[in-house]
């Protein structure tokens, strides 16, 4: 992309206008696919028409533009913003995050990432701490690894692996190698670096899990609520559980929950509180199952 700092003054068809294709995009030594960009200048702005990664893992592709701001005494030459549409896709997600040299969060799950970016600057001038716009994530059919959440960051957290030690009830198949799922789906709002949701859903054959809160994508920190409902294979388990806890609570959970799936998972929801670093969240659990009588953890 052209630098800010060199860009002619608004108005100006100085811009360069770009057709490039290389057959093999190679960075720090990884083939990251075929590049095509295409882009040219207009009467106050550079227009992206397409920049595009494709390999046989997946693809980006993004379109645009840059809007410099004409250059004063004041201010520094043509700052301006960026604003690009973005889309992925891929085939499976760890194999694209490797191609990219990302650790492996994430076994098979193809997928797609898209939305609206933007952020003050030229597209060379991409920050996080400045970063702006929304978009919505849909995968299926796949599975978050076991890893270590400082490796992993954020993708971390939503292996939900800090949180089996503090579950009531803790089943291998559910945590225990990484949570398996069946459907994630996502949307996403970011304002100046901070992306929120309410409305992050992943849904397994273990379990359902809604998160909604705020991560600081520049500092690398978040707080999250996480709620985590039992899938009825499991809730079965639990209840069979509970029968040795305290009979008759666990006999009614046995019975209500083939009579009313829904009740049963929200009566055997347990939630929690995630803060701190992306490296070394703080987990706190807020309400969770005693004795087969839902109460809030702070009580027991």
């Amino acid at each position: 992309a052209p630098s800010a700092a060199n860009a002619p003054a608004q108005g100006s068809t100085r811009w360069p206008k770009l057709e490039l294709v290389a057959d093999a995009f190679v960075s720090e030594g990884r083939d990251l696919g075929k590049l095509e960009v295409r882009a040219q200048p207009a009467r106050d702005e550079w227009q992206i028409e397409q920049v595009k990664l494709s390999s046989t893992d997946g693809s980006i592709e993004a379109k645009g533009r840059w809007r410099p701001t004409a250059s004063s005494a004041a201010v520094p030459a043509a700052v301006g913003d960026t604003e690009v549409d973005v889309a992925l896709h891929w085939n499976d997600a760890g194999r694209f995050m490797n191609r990219f040299g990302l650790p492996k969060g994430v076994e098979r799950g193809p997928g797609t990432l898209s939305g609206t970016l933007h952020w003050a600057g030229s597209p060379s001038q991409f920050n996080y701490a400045r970063l702006g716009g929304k978009f919505t994530l849909e995968t299926s059919g796949g599975r978050f690894t076991e890893m270590e959440p400082g490796i992993a960051k954020l993708l971390g957290v939503l292996s939900l692996q800090s949180l089996p030690r503090r579950l009531s009830f803790n089943f291998d198949d559910l945590f225990g190698k990484g949570f398996a799922f069946d459907e994630v789906k996502a949307e996403v709002a970011i304002a100046d670096g901070v992306a929120r949701t309410d409305g992050f859903a992943i849904n397994g054959p273990s379990a359902r899990v809604q998160i909604r809160g705020s991560a600081d994508i520049n500092r690398e920190t978040q707080e999250l609520q996480v709620r985590v409902y039992p899938s009825l294979s499991t809730a079965t388990a639990i209840g069979i559980g509970l029968v040795t806890a305290n009979p008759a609570i666990g006999a009614a959970a046995l019975l209500g929950q083939k009579l009313a799936r829904d009740p049963i998972e929200r009566m055997l929801m347990q939630e929690f509180e995630v803060k701190g670093t992306w490296a070394n969240p703080d987990v706190k659990q807020t309400r969770a199952i005693a004795g087969g009588a839902v109460v809030p953890a702070a009580t027991q």
